[in-house]
């Protein structure tokens, strides 16, 4: 069966991904920060999720869920990574290698309401 041919065309949304870094507080506290210089944009096509979508997931009154399709990368997990689009910050639920080709992947985003946006990093 032949490959369904990518349409670079359809990545006409700048989208920014952020690494969770976590760090100790002096109290001895763990806190998970974003940083702007861990941060990198790519080109994506960006979709809200249908109401259909949005009962399988199981968000019948949630946030917004976006699907983001963009080139495929190795280092980009829904573990250690969060989006922001549109000025809205995004995590990460799934991230889909599509048709296991590594060519594209697919993430399944779910909005954070209230999210800080990535901070500069501390002078050492």
């Amino acid at each position: 069966m032949a490959d369904k041919a990518v349409n670079p065309g359809s990545y006409n949304r700048r989208v920014s991904f952020q690494k969770r870094t976590e760090i100790v507080r002096p109290g001895g506290d763990n806190q998970i920060v974003w940083y702007r210089d861990d941060a990198f944009d790519v080109w994506a096509s960006v979709v809200p999720m249908t109401g259909r979508e949005y009962i399988f997931a199981g968000a019948m009154a949630s946030p917004d869920i976006i699907r983001v399709r963009t080139w495929y990368r190795t280092d980009v997990s829904a573990q250690d990574y969060r989006l922001v689009y549109n000025g809205k910050v995004f995590n990460i639920e799934t991230v889909i290698d599509v048709g296991a080709a590594h060519r594209e992947m697919e993430l399944v985003c779910t909005e954070e309401s209230g999210a800080a946006a990535a901070s500069e990093r501390p002078a050492m």
